[in-house]
């Protein structure tokens, strides 16, 4: 279970803070990833898409990650949304390329995905032993 509660909070708190600073500094974010954000339209969009739904993801990972009984639920929500960002990002670098942002993005997705769902694993083996 610490394992659990540990990922849910380190991403959580990662999560909620890059979803802030997206936020905040929309342009600066956009720096990192190479992204050109010339309209009030796609400024917005940063804000919204990758600062608001980031920073509720985060809330939502460090929310269930406070109690024991919804360490389960916190964790297949992780799976879920870091695998699929994982998987979107492989076809992404095969189809449009390569670049540093993106490999590392994918590696620490992969790895939460991968965590997530050993520590779920681990979480049901125990209820199957009690």
């Amino acid at each position: 279970m610490l394992l659990a509660r540990i990922l849910l909070f380190v991403n959580g708190a990662a999560f909620a803070l890059y979803g802030l600073a997206c936020v905040f500094s929309p342009n600066r974010v956009a720096e990192y990833s190479a992204m050109e954000l010339s309209s009030a339209s796609a400024l917005t969009e940063v804000v919204a898409m990758y600062g608001g739904l980031q920073a509720g993801i985060g809330v939502l990972f460090l929310y269930n990650g406070l109690r024991p009984a919804r360490v389960l639920a916190g964790l297949s929500v992780m799976v879920l949304l870091m695998g699929s960002l994982a998987l979107a990002r492989t076809v992404g670098l095969l189809i449009y390329g390569m670049s540093e942002y993106n490999i590392l993005a994918l590696v620490y997705e992969s790895l939460s995905a991968l965590l997530a769902f050993v520590a779920m694993q681990r979480i049901d083996a125990r209820r199957v032993e009690v």
